[in-house]
């Protein structure tokens, strides 16, 4: 009788311990889980950060080659002009000593 109860007892304790194992392996695979996916929302946040600063680089990019575009042709109507008022004041300048020639 002694050895049935030692037997029965011997089997409920390595039940409680299989059981005691499966919680912590449970356990365990919930903080594994949760620290990925928790990991894993980090990453998401920096890939979009860091999207959101490309993006933001680009725009600026953008910008200054608009600005660099504006500027490019701002200079060469000013060129043109100063080539058309050059002409002006050559043409100007014949016409006075054309004029003052006969004196």
């Amino acid at each position: 009788m002694e050895s049935w109860r030692a037997l029965c007892s011997s089997i409920i304790l390595q039940k409680r311990l299989f059981y005691n194992f499966h919680e912590i392996g449970n356990l365990m695979l919930h903080i594994v889980n949760r620290l990925f996916r928790m990991t894993f929302s980090h990453l998401c946040m920096h890939v979009s950060l860091f999207s959101t600063s490309f993006s933001h680089l680009c725009t600026h990019i953008s910008l200054f080659s608009t600005l660099l575009s504006f500027f490019t042709r701002l200079s060469a109507s000013s060129a043109r002009l100063s080539a058309s008022s050059a002409r002006l004041i050559a043409s100007v300048l014949i016409l006075l000593n054309n004029s003052t020639a006969g004196w």
